[in-house]
């Protein structure tokens, strides 16, 4: 196998090495908005629901 070959190999097994931790991180990101945005989602349901409670108990 000529050098520049085995560079190029080298080469291209960093680059998908550094995509792979890439996708990994942003998936990472994802599953914390994610789950951010269900907090905050029951989180004003259950405000709701405490509001809807007062409202029943004031009429």
């Amino acid at each position: 196998m000529p050098k520049w070959r085995r560079w190029y190999n080298d080469v291209i097994f960093v680059v998908a090495a550094v995509v792979d931790a890439a996708a990994g991180f942003v998936a990472a990101r994802v599953v914390v908005v994610a789950a951010v945005v269900v907090a905050a989602v029951g989180e004003v349901a259950a405000v709701g629901e405490v509001a809807a409670e007062t409202v029943a108990v004031a009429l």
